[in-house]
């Protein structure tokens, strides 16, 4: 059993090779893994300033995104000895929900509470494309790996499909 967070976990992500896990929590602490055989341990915790819902890692498992109340993605460099903010993207209303990282290594997917979502440039750390989602407030979001699909959970009890993006090669 993984204990330290002082409330409930909303979110949790496996590094893409099975070796680390994030978990995230009302608490606004998003705590990093590593995960054994025999034993686990604590990397890392990774403060924000309200609750965390969404973390993901890149394909490599060296960067987290994390997805938090405060309508801020923020990139951390899990790498390194001490786990640093890279990148902060901003434009989200609202909490973020969701969060993926490509196989790409370029974009990043995620959705809110605006009922938008976007597909960020690494890079620039700027929306690229934006999609508005009809229908609902959402109580959860799901990607597929290629980011181009999205499931919305409804509190109502209705679930909708989204295409979101074009064909990613």
């Amino acid at each position: 059993m993984l204990v330290g967070h002082a409330h409930a976990v909303k979110a949790v992500a496996f590094t893409p090779d099975g070796t680390g896990l994030a978990t995230a929590a009302c608490d606004g602490s998003v705590r990093v893994w590593s995960v054994g055989r025999i034993r686990s341990t604590e990397r890392a915790v990774l403060s924000h300033p309200s609750e965390v819902n969404a973390v993901a890692y890149s394909a490599d498992g060296k960067t987290l995104a994390t997805g938090a109340q405060d309508g801020v993605i923020r990139l951390w460099d899990v790498a390194a000895l001490k786990p640093i903010v890279r990148a902060e993207l901003k434009g989200t209303v609202g909490a973020v929900r969701a969060v993926l990282l490509l196989a790409d290594g370029d974009t990043l997917v995620s959705a809110g509470d605006d009922l938008r979502v976007r597909n960020w440039s690494l890079r620039t750390g700027k929306p690229v494309r934006e999609w508005e989602v009809p229908g609902e407030s959402a109580t959860r979001f799901a990607f597929t790996a290629d980011g181009r699909y999205m499931a919305k959970g409804e509190a109502g009890g209705a679930v909708e499909l989204f295409r979101v993006a074009e064909k990613r090669t």
